[in-house]
């Protein structure tokens, strides 16, 4: 395909998404698998969930563009799937290797995003009404997918930086009375 119109560089850039979010559909279960705590294994059912529903509304997209948007591999995403499924077969500290799926995961919540926020400009400059309803739903879910890993993300951080203080130096950390409630 030749990129010589604002049209072309909008359909491939929803080539890429398209291509993305179907690597990331296949990638989740393997992930999951690696995945020990039950509250990041609910979060990323629910993501893979939502990751399929945009992947059928890529193609609603399709099929309004009159275009197939199949074909294009994403690099990225086959980088970022790549590295989680990694991630998700090594051994070692439950607490660690969630948060390390976590923040994998979080950097392609980031990735799908900004992803989203682009062809939604290249939708509104082209005047492409129809797609740029679709394209800021599937926007507000990764904005919202975005928003879950970051909490769940700093949340075990949070977590994991006191159990290892604790454990590596025996302090335990302590409430003043005045705090606690």
């Amino acid at each position: 395909m030749a990129l010589q119109t604002l049209r072309a560089l909008f359909i491939h850039h929803l080539r890429l998404m398209y291509s993305g979010e179907h690597q990331l559909s296949k990638s989740l279960p393997k992930i999951l698998q690696g995945v020990s705590s039950r509250e990041v294994k609910s979060l990323v059912r629910e993501y893979q969930l939502q990751v399929e529903e945009r992947c059928e509304r890529l193609e609603g997209v399709s099929k309004l563009v009159k275009e197939n948007l199949g074909g294009e591999r994403c690099g990225v995403m086959e980088a970022f799937t790549r590295h989680a499924i990694a991630l998700a077969e090594l051994r070692g500290d439950e607490q660690v290797l969630d948060l390390a799926i976590m923040t994998n995961l979080r950097q392609v919540g980031h990735f799908e995003k900004s992803g989203y926020e682009l062809v939604r400009s290249f939708a509104d400059v082209l005047g492409e009404e129809e797609i740029l309803t679709t394209i800021d739903g599937m926007l507000s879910q990764a904005e919202e997918n975005e928003r879950a890993l970051i909490l769940l993300s700093e949340d075990m951080m949070d977590t994991t930086s006191h159990a290892r203080s604790a454990q590596d130096y025996g302090v335990f950390r302590v409430i003043p009375r005045d705090y606690a409630s």
